[in-house]
């Protein structure tokens, strides 16, 4: 039987949740040999190692038919049956999802390599059952549980993916006319999911930091009147930030090693634009930028729409940080939209 701490390991997928993924590894010291996929691609790194096409595959350092290769794959929308299928018609021996691997790691061994660190996600259980108790509704609640129960004990379910992220059924509706401050923007994806819903965007200031990306967000934006398309990052602060640019929706704010970008607060930058919806997926700067914005989100109190998943903290921290802003009155949703606990996102409606 294959030791799941002993066998070497890769990842399949080198998309946006890599980096995300690859943290428990990380964090417990557990060697990955590097990620591989199914289709060739002009990717050679990603999260400082290979990526390993099926014209590649035979330069890993082992035979393909001694690794574990663990599914890293969150997108719902993306079949991972069939990648299983192709791996092993491959030579890949053993296959397994990230949930799959999680689980027979902890009972082999005791160590857990979520995402997030358990012992951080649940250091604060009052503000978790504070955050349960003023949550608006009972998906809501049952959402926070799979969450922490799932730091935990892998338990992986699907059914719980709520489909359409950011415009999902089940809460309120924005506002109809859009003015959205998009941070994370990519390529303009729930710009043009807003249009689809109905909704029409009286103005949009669209944040990308990462080049690759904005080339794509400029280019769908460029005909849009009142878009506006800004290759910065945003924090806390103005100031000069690392960032390593994935050129995908994974792309992120890092200590050292990235490239040197700008990084902008929302309150400098625009203090009078008053936005009446502010979206964030910015790979574990959410809370820097909502501490950028504050002043916007006190005089404004627009809707929010903010990723809580990439930090151990953000799940109690953000809600209760947001909650003692806009007051007592004001509804919280959590929604998951994509598998294990990726895509979590908070929905707020200030009163």
């Amino acid at each position: 039987m294959i030791s799941y701490l002993k066998a070497p390991k890769v990842i399949v997928g080198a998309g946006g949740a890599a980096w995300w993924v690859l943290e428990g590894f990380t964090r417990n010291s557990i060697a990955i040999d590097g990620f591989i996929v199914t289709q060739e691609l002009p990717l050679k790194t990603t999260c400082g190692l290979s990526v390993y096409t099926p014209s590649t595959w035979e330069s890993l350092p082992n035979n393909r038919s001694e690794y574990i290769a663990i599914i890293g794959i969150m997108n719902p929308d993306i079949d991972i049956d069939k990648i299983a299928a192709t791996l092993r018609a491959g030579g890949w021996m053993h296959v397994m999802t990230f949930s799959q691997y999680a689980t027979g790691l902890l009972k082999e061994t005791g160590m857990n390599v979520c995402m997030l660190d358990p012992t951080v996600v649940l250091s604060n259980m009052d503000g978790l059952a504070q955050v349960r108790e003023f949550l608006s509704d009972e998906e809501s609640k049952t959402c926070l549980d799979y969450f922490t129960t799932y730091v935990q004990t892998f338990a992986d379910k699907d059914t719980g993916i709520t489909p359409n992220p950011y415009f999902p059924p089940g809460i309120p509706k924005w506002k109809p006319n859009l003015r959205v401050l998009d941070c994370g923007a990519f390529d303009g994806d729930t710009l043009r999911q807003a249009t689809d819903n109905g909704y029409s965007i009286e103005s949009a200031i669209c944040f990308e930091p990462d080049s690759a990306n904005f080339k794509r967000l400029s280019s769908n934006i460029q005909d849009k009147e009142n878009h506006i398309g800004l290759p910065l990052a945003v924090g806390e602060s103005t100031s000069v930030l690392q960032f390593n640019a994935q050129s995908s929706s994974g792309s992120q704010i890092v200590s050292e090693g990235g490239i040197a970008i700008q990084c902008v607060s929302i309150d400098e930058a625009f203090p009078n634009w008053n936005p009446n919806l502010i979206k964030m997926d910015i790979e574990g700067s959410e809370i820097s930028a909502l501490k950028g914005a504050e002043q916007a989100i006190r005089q404004s109190r627009p809707d929010l729409a903010i990723s809580i998943y990439h930090k151990p903290t953000d799940i109690w921290f953000i809600p209760i940080w947001l909650r003692a802003i806009l007051g007592e009155n004001t509804r919280f949703y959590l929604r998951r939209h994509s598998r294990a606990i990726a895509d979590t996102v908070l929905y707020v409606f200030p009163n």
